[in-house]
């Protein structure tokens, strides 16, 4: 990996399910926890940063290689993290 000019590391599942709000909670409930933001966290490792004007793109594709979601990623050295909201592209509204 670390000879590779950039690596996508494999994912983790992701689920997608409904959230709910709890009718009350105490605010210093020491049970309390914080959840990771909803989605699939996706890992890359760039051995460099890219140009100036170069992005970085991840592109999610269906098991029949249709695209289902462009996702831009952060541009640092090492190994970085984007989520995606497992929701599919955005629609555009016509007039």
């Amino acid at each position: 990996m670390l000879g590779s000019d950039a690596h996508l590391f494999a994912p983790r599942d992701a689920y997608r399910f409904r959230g709910t709000e709890q009718p009350a909670a105490v605010s210093s409930d020491p049970t309390a926890g914080v959840n990771p933001p909803y989605g699939a966290d996706i890992n890359y490792y760039l051995k460099a940063a890219p140009k100036e004007k170069e992005e970085v793109k991840l592109v999610i594709s269906d098991s029949s290689g249709k695209t289902v979601r462009t996702v831009d990623g952060k541009k640092e050295v090492g190994i970085n993290r984007v989520w995606w909201d497992l929701r599919y592209e955005p629609t555009n509204k016509s007039s």
